[in-house]
């Protein structure tokens, strides 16, 4: 019993924007009760994130993680895993942009 995990987005719309809860994106941050322990946000919901691999043999499908705000919570999970063409448009796929902070002049100084 000890091994199972429950899904922690089960019934809680607190943490993470999905199951058409709010009916579209949300800006990064309006979930912190879903943040990972590291801090990051919104890694879950909002919007699928897509890969930089192909979903499988068919070159023109690419794969999608992270869940989206118009699915329930069992596409959350980051083992869920979705696909379609990076050509199509639709207001439930995105991408992270990542940006990593350089240390301030005081920092560099001392």
């Amino acid at each position: 019993m000890g091994n199972i995990k429950v899904d922690p987005f089960v019934k809680n719309p607190n943490l993470a924007n999905y199951g058409d809860n709010i009916g579209s994106t949300t800006p990064v941050g309006r979930y912190p009760e879903g943040a990972t322990p590291e801090g990051l946000m919104d890694m879950a919901g909002n919007a699928w994130e897509w890969m930089d691999n192909c979903y499988d043999k068919d070159k023109y499908s690419r794969a999608l993680r992270g869940g989206s705000w118009d699915l329930q919570s069992g596409y959350l999970p980051c083992v869920a895993r979705y696909y379609d063409n990076p050509q199509l448009l639709w207001s439930y796929f995105g991408f992270r942009v990542v940006c990593v902070s350089a240390p301030s002049f005081e920092k560099l100084r001392s």
